[in-house]
């Protein structure tokens, strides 16, 4: 009895829907312990790393195709509308209507790219990343808990350090731990029917 239940057991873990909790589950409280060590604290607050903790839990997908594939887009977006709010601040802050005009014609081809591209993520992404930049730094106020005023060249660094880190944490785990391709997971579940099947017949 206790030679079945270690057996069952043996099963469970070595199951790919507890790997891949298991995983998710540590890296993310890896990513999160710094907020709560007041060696560390700060800085994660400063470079605003709650971001990166959102952006592993939607690159951390099942298959790890997927999740390479959701995080280049999500990373490509993020660098780009980061660049494009740094450009649009100076070359239009002194005029918020020109700038707001100008923006729109910046999210025409975003737009184009989500509505009918074949890679809509980075048109998302491009413009969630553009708009809480921009917004962020027009707003103009001082940070709650240290006073500061962010310079738009801040704010996008921030956000492009915190959502790259996410990703380039959540694309690692998935590739290096444990990792579990649908591909080979299809062919081995193939070979083993054909070989039921096989035995079947052959009955």
């Amino acid at each position: 009895r206790v030679r079945r239940v270690l057996v069952r057991l043996a099963r469970t873990i070595r199951s790919h829907e507890l790997r891949y909790a298991a995983k998710c589950a540590v890296i993310i409280a890896i990513m999160a312990l710094p907020a709560f060590m007041d060696e560390t604290k700060d800085a994660y607050y400063r470079w605003r790393l709650n971001w990166a903790l959102t952006s592993a839990v939607v690159v951390l997908t099942p298959t790890a195709g997927a999740s390479n594939q959701a995080g280049f887009y999500r990373l490509a977006g993020t660098l780009g509308g980061a660049l494009a709010s740094v450009a649009y601040w100076h070359l239009f802050h002194d005029n918020y209507p020109l700038m707001w005009a100008m923006g729109l014609l910046l999210a025409w081809p975003a737009y184009a790219i989500f509505l009918r591209g074949a890679y809509p993520k980075i048109g998302q992404i491009f413009l969630l990343t553009y708009s809480v930049c921009l917004l962020s730094r027009s707003a103009g106020l001082p940070d709650a808990v240290t006073g500061e005023v962010w310079t738009i060249e801040e704010i996008a660094l921030q956000r492009a350090v915190a959502v790259s880190t996410g990703i380039v944490a959540g694309m690692l785990t998935l590739n290096y731990i444990w990792p579990f391709k649908a591909r080979e997971a299809l062919r081995l579940t193939l070979s083993s029917a054909f070989f039921q099947m096989g035995v079947l017949y052959q009955q």
